[in-house]
């Protein structure tokens, strides 16, 4: 389990620090702070709520834990479930992978996004048409439809006058330069390490559209940024396997597109359509303030304050 050495100092330093505690509410990942919570609802007399944002176990394609430490987070998560008054999941897929669990809340769980969060960040102006995706490309998640729509933009002699790029902000980068190279658009993508915070944000404000990537087994999870997405309010591609929650809710949102994976050419359609677009900025549905800070922070306080209260 992550984090495991430092679970007693945790639970030390909550129970000298902690007073008198009506509600414990943990959010995971990472793993640990359940556990902690667990502990210390049961010796503060407190009730715990445990705010699902991913799966607690590996999801099949990712790096798996061997049965001994499969057996005992199983066992762990059971402790903790066991003693949750309400469980928030962040899409009803997730929740629904707690079947069996006592008071789930399928809800969207503490994701938000600030809408005045871009107010004070310059935009970087790219000197062509600019994809960015800002995070991991690695394991389950792949560029390369990406890569293929550009070579077929190139073949067909569709790639706008001043250039496109696929612009790479985190891990993954050069394996997906080499793979660009491989298929001829090596000179498509440009790729950055991580970067502090607020550079990175002036990238993705300043971007033509940007990129999500959800890997099929993680089709009922939503990526953390995509609420970064929604607060820049730039179109999003979104790379999702059917029935996926996020491109469900990009969609809904109106916030962009969700494409299958493996439908290059349709890819390759909305790239070339949005070429011909004067703005990137998007005018999202008015449902989408329903994720924002505000909101979600009052529907979470509706949630502990219902644990309270015992309804």
């Amino acid at each position: 389990m992550s984090r495991a050495g430092g679970l007693p100092m945790a639970i030390a330093s909550g129970l000298l620090h902690g007073g008198p505690t009506d509600v414990i509410l943990a959010t995971i990942p990472p793993r640990t702070s359940a556990v902690v919570a667990a502990a210390l609802a049961g010796r503060l007399k407190a009730r715990l709520v445990i705010d699902y944002r991913d799966p607690w176990m590996p999801v099949p394609g990712e790096p798996q834990m061997p049965p001994w430490r499969q057996r005992l987070d199983r066992a762990l998560e059971g402790f903790c479930l066991r003693r949750a008054a309400l469980v928030l999941a962040t899409t009803e897929g997730l929740g629904r992978d707690l079947t069996g669990v006592r008071c789930v809340a399928r809800d969207r769980g503490s994701n938000a996004f600030d809408p005045s969060l871009f107010d004070d960040i310059e935009a970087v102006k790219f000197g062509r048409f600019t994809v960015v995706y800002a995070g991991n490309l690695s394991g389950l998640r792949s560029a390369a439809p990406v890569l293929e729509a550009m070579k077929r933009l190139r073949q067909a002699g569709a790639v706008p006058q001043s250039g496109m790029a696929l612009r790479i902000l985190g891990a993954g980068g050069p394996e997906t330069a080499a793979a660009a190279e491989h298929l001829g658009v090596g000179d498509m993508v440009e790729v950055e390490d991580f970067l502090p915070y607020r550079e990175a944000l002036s990238r993705i404000k300043g971007a033509d559209a940007l990129l999500l990537v959800v890997a099929d087994s993680h089709a009922h999870l939503i990526p953390a940024k995509l609420f970064e997405y929604l607060a820049a309010r730039r179109f999003v591609i979104a790379l999702v396997p059917g029935g996926s929650d996020a491109g469900a809710l990009v969609e809904r949102l109106h916030a962009g597109v969700a494409i299958d994976p493996r439908d290059v050419g349709e890819l390759a359609k909305v790239l070339e359509q949005r070429f011909s677009q004067n703005s990137a900025g998007i005018q999202l549905a008015p449902e989408a303030s329903l994720y924002e800070e505000e909101s979600t922070m009052a529907e979470l306080d509706r949630h502990l304050r219902s644990v309270l209260t015992g309804r």
